[in-house]
């Protein structure tokens, strides 16, 4: 009896392979029988606006598994997302939206609901030593923050921050930012 056997192999690499034949570092064999078909996927940084589509995809795809309340994100919080390198690519969008998912308790996910390393490069905003921003510039993003996370509400962004709602008010005519 002659079993013949149907197999299919899909391999990626970051690594240029026929660089890497020509080097003897892969085996020339191996790239001839499996480099019959070449697809060439850009970074994730390198495909513009699909990062928006990608993003809404998979929070659609984790909203789904995770049966949330979240249904959308929006265009601040998609514009972050655009402009971050993703060294981590896909996989990496994946885990920031599925952590974001996991905090956020409002239909739709805004900046706050960002972790820090991907809101900082985005912003310009920078966390190495040595490099520091004002302490008013500081105060002035986390008020704004306080008050997206709580859709603009003076109450309960005050309550966040730890301060009075007239304080609040004081500090939003100072920094000239809108109720």
């Amino acid at each position: 009896m002659n079993a013949g056997a149907d197999v299919r192999v899909i391999a990626a690499s970051d690594v240029d392979l026929q660089d890497a034949v020509l080097r003897q570092r892969f085996r020339g064999e191996l790239y001839y029988a499996f480099a019959g078909m070449r697809i060439d996927v850009p970074p994730l940084r390198e495909r513009g606006d699909d990062v928006r589509l990608i993003a809404r995809h998979l929070l659609r795809e984790l909203a789904g598994e995770a049966k949330g309340s979240v249904g959308d994100i929006d265009a601040d919080a998609l514009d972050v997302l655009q402009r971050y390198d993703w060294p981590g690519n896909i996989r990496q969008l994946r885990a920031v939206l599925a952590r974001a998912l996991a905090i956020a308790d409002v239909p739709i996910l805004r900046v706050s609901h960002l972790p820090a390393e991907i809101v900082e490069p985005a912003t310009g905003r920078s966390s190495r030593p040595g490099e520091f921003m004002p302490l008013a510039e500081l105060e002035r993003q986390h008020i704004q923050e306080a008050l997206n996370l709580t859709g603009g509400h003076l109450g309960q962004a005050a309550r966040l921050l730890g301060i009075h709602r007239n304080t609040l008010r004081r500090k939003l005519e100072a920094y000239q930012l809108s109720e």
